[in-house]
């Protein structure tokens, strides 16, 4: 593990939880993940991401909650990993996450983290990847929460694993 940079002139991103309004589990598919139907609310509650390049080749990690492991098991790390396949290149970036959404509180604050990291290396690199506002494009790489923390929206209708849409003119 290489020594973590100063972050004091680091991009700085914003990681929602979210919560869902309600929650309708539809059966189990053949990839093992569940079929559902949910309405999710963003929630002010964030955690903060600072991003910032590395001179070398790694990727690291740090946390401000020592019981979140920050290695290749945590989403971040996979997200990136996830998004290197995806662009064909690495990615040398040192990550410091600020942990204000309680872990395993189901507000979905991991998934929030890998979507905000990936949406920060996207700005920093000015569109590292362009595949409709996804975090990825194949689908499975990331957990199916992250394509709804990078939304605009505050409240979004959302079916399956992937597919959100816009609460706008959809009444449940």
């Amino acid at each position: 593990m290489s020594e973590f940079p100063d972050m004091s002139d680091a991009f700085e991103i914003e990681a929602p939880a979210k919560t869902n309004l309600w929650l309708r589990v539809l059966g189990k598919r053949e990839d093992g993940f569940h079929e559902i139907e949910t309405r999710m609310v963003r929630l002010s509650l964030a955690d903060r991401l600072r991003l910032k390049w590395r001179e070398d080749e790694s990727v690291e990690l740090r946390c401000s909650d020592p019981s979140l492991p920050t290695g290749e098991d945590n989403l971040v790390i996979k997200a990136v990993r996830a998004l290197e396949e995806h662009c064909g290149r690495g990615f040398a970036v040192s990550i410091d996450l600020e942990k204000e959404i309680p872990l395993g509180a189901g507000l979905g604050g991991g998934s929030s983290d890998a979507a905000a990291v990936l949406g920060a290396i996207n700005h920093k690199l000015e569109g590292a990847w362009h595949n409709g506002g996804r975090t990825c494009s194949r689908q499975g790489e990331e957990p199916q929460r992250a394509e709804y923390v990078m939304l605009m929206g505050r409240r979004h209708y959302c079916t399956s694993r992937w597919h959100v849409h816009s609460v706008r003119g959809h009444r449940r």
